[in-house]
């Protein structure tokens, strides 16, 4: 099924806020931004908006958009088919205006005439909106990794530890840890992915080291955690919910410095999280559910990643400059390593931090 319409971003941004998501793979239902047909958007299954492009494969110059780009034959119900150029977006909660912007501004940079031209004319605001959707994106993640762990730490212990726990996560605040549970160290990641596949921004992440005060590390561990975006009425969490959580378990007190510390988050004040202002904002209030939790002892010597001492040659090599991804197995040691289940989680986590 496709409609079509004007090429105006007023028209193109009403009509993708109901474009349904595709019934399967194979499937698209199309919006047309033009009666040409020089410009069409979908959704697929997961619910992403695709732009399709008819015609020969376009060249891309930027790398963010070559990488979203894609070339292929598609077919309709009625029979028709076309060979059609895609640009696949990220999941990033209402992305629907980004896109009814691009789909404008390729028709006014004439593809209806010169697709290529015209695409070329605007790609530098494709990168950019594709890279400013993966940042977001990462950060909203990111974000809802830590604070799951947060209200899973702080609804475990004793009313007297829980300023210790709210002490020992980072939040926006530079440290060597995202969350610091005495001698104890914790990084969170956070994926959409099915595998704990993740940015690594630095050795100090996968190496036991020191905290932020100076007393030695005794343990790591890298908490991964699955999430997936569901929509409303099928339940989970939300950011506003879980930071309402959290501050009904501290002390008044506490709970200024836990928003001072959500205020940040990303570096940036202007674009951190801010209860009173940011509760009802869709992206923040998009439901999500846990689809798994892997604690992985990062000491344990079946994980194999580099090490500082290993970089001790390279003497014109800066090694805090290093980041890289690593690709952490389902089982590193039976159901030793990984810890998973999040009751087990939170007691490996807690351990005798609670009797401190």
């Amino acid at each position: 099924m496709a409609q079509q319409g004007d090429g105006s971003f007023e028209w193109l941004k009403e009509q993708l806020r109901g474009l349904d998501s595709a019934a399967a793979e194979d499937a698209r239902d199309l919006v047309w931004a033009d009666e040409s047909h020089s410009v069409g958007v979908s959704r697929d299954p997961q619910g992403r908006l695709e732009i399709f492009l008819p015609g020969t494969p376009l060249r891309a110059t930027i790398k963010a958009v070559s990488d979203s780009l894609s070339h292929h034959q598609w077919w309709f119900a009625d029979g028709g088919v076309i060979e059609a150029s895609k640009l696949q977006f990220p999941g990033a909660p209402h992305f629907d205006g980004v896109v009814a912007f691009l789909c404008a501004e390729l028709l006014e940079n004439g593809a209806s005439s010169d697709l290529q031209i015209a695409f070329a004319r605007t790609e530098q605001s494709i990168a950019l909106a594709l890279t400013r959707a993966a940042l977001g994106s990462e950060i909203l993640v990111g974000l809802a990794g830590e604070l799951t762990l947060l209200d899973g730490l702080l609804s475990n212990v004793e009313p007297p530890q829980r300023w210790q726990v709210l002490d020992g996560w980072a939040g926006s605040m530079p440290s060597s840890r995202d969350f610091q549970l005495g001698a104890t160290g914790v990084e969170v990641k956070t994926t959409n992915g099915s595998s704990s596949t993740h940015h690594i921004q630095g050795l100090h992440q996968v190496e036991v080291g020191y905290a932020d005060g100076g007393e030695v590390e005794t343990s790591l561990f890298l908490l991964s955690l699955g999430i997936r975006w569901t929509d409303p009425g099928e339940g989970g969490d939300t950011i506003p919910v879980l930071v309402e959580r959290i501050a009904q378990n501290l002390e008044v007190d506490d709970r200024e410095l836990f928003h001072q510390r959500l205020l940040q988050y990303g570096g940036d004040t202007g674009s951190g999280y801010r209860h009173d202002r940011d509760k009802f904002v869709a992206s923040y209030a998009r439901p999500f559910t846990i689809r798994f939790e892997r604690l992985y002892d990062m000491t344990d010597p079946r994980i194999r990643l580099p090490k500082r001492g290993d970089l001790s040659t390279f003497t014109d090599l800066d090694v805090d400059s290093l980041s890289f991804r690593v690709a952490l197995p389902q089982q590193v040691r039976g159901d030793i390593n990984p810890t998973t289940g999040w009751s087990t989680v939170l007691d490996r986590l807690i351990g005798d931090f609670a009797t401190r």
